[in-house]
C-alpha cells in the first residue's frame, strides 16, 4: 500500500482527511500517524467554504481538528479547502483555528481545474 511504499524510499507525506473518513478508518489514521506522517485537515466535511457562513467554516475546521486531536493526541497543522475554494476569509478562519491555509494543495487544485 501507499505507507509501505512512502516508507521504502523513506519520504514522508501530509495525509489530508476528513471527519468522515477518521470516524470509519480509525486504525488506518493511527498507521499513517505512528509511520511519522502528518496529518492535514480537509475539514470535518467536504463543502465549498467560500459558499457557506464563517460560523461554518469556523464549525468545520474546528470539528476535524477537536476530533483528530480527541482520538490521536494530534491536531492537523495544514488545511486544504475541497476543490481549493478558499479566499483571504476561509485563509484567516483557519489560522485562527490553528491550522495554515496550503497554498501548494489550494494552487494547485485551482491550476488543475483550469487545464
Amino acid at each position: 500500500d501507499m505507507l509501505n511504499t512512502l516508507d521504502k524510499y523513506g519520504v514522508k507525506g501530509t495525509f489530508y482527511v476528513t471527519g468522515d473518513f477518521v470516524r470509519r478508518n480509525p486504525e488506518r489514521i493511527q498507521r499513517i500517524i505512528d509511520a511519522g506522517h502528518e496529518l492535514g485537515s480537509h475539514g470535518n466535511n467536504l463543502i465549498n467554504m467560500t459558499e457557506v457562513s464563517y460560523a461554518r467554516v469556523q464549525e468545520n475546521i474546528r470539528e476535524l481538528n477537536d476530533l483528530c486531536e480527541e482520538t490521536f493526541g494530534v491536531r492537523p497543522r495544514l488545511f486544504c479547502a475541497h476543490l481549493g475554494a478558499t479566499n483571504s476569509i476561509v485563509t484567516a478562519i483557519a489560522r485562527a483555528e490553528g491550522v495554515e491555509d496550503c497554498p501548494v494543495c489550494n494552487r494547485r487544485v485551482r491550476l488543475v481545474g483550469r487545464v
